[in-house]
Formats: structure tokens, sequence, C-alpha cells
């Protein structure tokens, strides 16, 4: 990427402890749109909208995809009070392929199936985001939470949202109320260019069809 300037590349590793800065202004401009999309899906959960527009992340390599993610994982913490896990989408397609073969299903997933899938799996995680809230039984990415570079992989969650500035009995206690309520989870998925093929060949139908019923609100979850 350039600074703001133009006039020269900077190179900058993602890290969930570095706070997102503007360098240019399509970082800011990615940032502002990324943010409104979070905000009118709290807006969804409130009653306040009736639908979230659906948001695509893209961008080349090194273009700051990954820290943009990181970023709305705070803010929706931080600022918006609903929770958010974090994922990388072939973790994700496994996960369900396990699933689909315990069910022994074999054909494709509608795109309603697959956000129902998505939404199941992430009340899953929550629920035990829960129960190891405060120990190092599991690791971040088995919880879908992002990691914080030289940390233990199994920092106890509870350690990491003081890390990045969320206030832990805050976090708890959403995680308990959106539990109750099932739904209102924002999935950050990350390396999407790694797996897209999978995930076509997974669904059958369009990505216009899987964006439309996520930005509906109605299955419970907003996936970035």
């Amino acid at each position: 990427m350039t600074d703001s300037t133009g006039s020269r590349a900077v190179y900058v590793y993602a890290s969930l402890t570095r706070e997102w800065e503007d360098f240019t202004d399509a970082h800011q401009n990615a940032r502002e749109k990324a943010e409104e999309a979070i905000d009118q899906y709290a807006n969804l959960l409130k009653g306040q909208a009736s639908e979230a527009p659906p948001l695509i992340i893209a961008g080349g390599l090194g273009s700051g995809k990954t820290q943009l993610l990181y970023h709305l994982f705070k803010y929706s913490w931080r600022e918006k009070k609903v929770p958010a896990l974090y994922v990388n989408l072939r973790s994700l397609i496994n996960m369900i392929k396990r699933r689909m073969t315990v069910e022994r299903r074999t054909e494709r997933l509608t795109p309603t199936e697959l956000v129902y899938k998505f939404s199941e799996l992430a009340l899953n995680k929550l629920d035990l985001l829960k129960n190891h809230f405060n120990d190092n039984t599991l690791t971040l990415s088995d919880l879908w939470l992002p990691e914080v570079a030289g940390r233990p992989a199994n920092l106890p969650p509870s350690e990491l949202f003081k890390e990045v500035g969320i206030n832990p009995n805050e976090a708890y206690a959403l995680i308990d109320e959106t539990l109750k309520r099932k739904r209102g989870i924002i999935l950050l998925i990350d390396e999407v260019e790694m797996a897209y093929k999978e995930l076509r060949v997974l669904i059958e139908g369009g990505f216009r069809d899987l964006t439309d019923i996520i930005g509906s609100g109605v299955i419970g979850i907003y996936t970035v």
C-alpha cells in the first residue's frame, strides 16, 4: 500500500493490537463503508432498520484486508456492542463439510441452508466461548477469535479482550445476552480468496442470493 501522499510504499503486518490507520483515501473509504455496514446491522438488531447492506472486503495481497477485519472485530465489540467472531473461510467450509458428512448430506446447500449453517456454528462457538471465557483450555482459533502476536495461542479470551481494550465483563454479558436471543452475531471471514472455489462447489445458486439473505437479518447472523 502507499501512504497518504502516494509517494512511498508502506508495508504493515496485520496486528490485532494495532489500531487501524487511514493510510490513503481508499483506506479511509473502505473503513467508513465497513463501519456503516456494521452500524446498519446493529440498528437492524434494535429494530431501527429493515436490512443491512452486504459487505465484501476486496483487495490485493497486503492491501489491509485482515487489518480491517481486526478493526471491525474491535469496533463491533467496543462501539456497537455486538459480538464478533473471526475465522478463515477454509476452516469454516471444513466444519460445514464434516457436519454434512454426519448428516449424510451429499447434495449442495442452498444459500439459505448455508447461512443457517453459519449461524448454527457461530452460536456453538459463542457458547464455547462463554464456557471457556477465563481459561486456556482451547486456542483462540478454536473459539473463532483472532490471535495476538507474541502471546500464547491458548490465551484466555478474557485476557484477549483486555489486550484490545474491550471490557471483559461487558463482553461476557454480550455473549450471554446473544445466546439467550439466539441471534445477532457478526462473523468476520478472512482468506476468502484461498477457498473461494471450494465455496462455489459447496452451494447452489448465486452469491447474490447469499448476500441478500445475510443482509435481510432474518437468520440472525451478519457475515463480512
